[in-house]
């Protein structure tokens, strides 16, 4: 799942306008250091966005697929 997006931004003292592609990842939180790893193996940028959110509920179902298929 991913969502493209028109980003507006200063890089290098310049004014920079691109469109880039924001991608929602869910995993459990024991994959989480092994994935920010291979997305910055991944990634073009010096510098991307990674950002991780801690879970502070989710629907037990939803938790419990989460957990079996990661």
């Amino acid at each position: 799942p991913y969502t493209r997006s028109s980003d507006l931004y200063v890089l290098d003292g310049a004014e920079k306008s691109t469109t880039e592609i924001a991608m929602y990842l869910k995993t459990a939180a024991a994959h989480q250091e092994a994935v920010y790893h291979r997305l910055l193996e991944l990634h073009p940028y010096d510098c991307p966005a990674i950002i991780s959110l801690e879970v502070e509920y989710a629907h037990p179902a939803f938790a419990h697929w989460v957990e079996e298929q990661t």
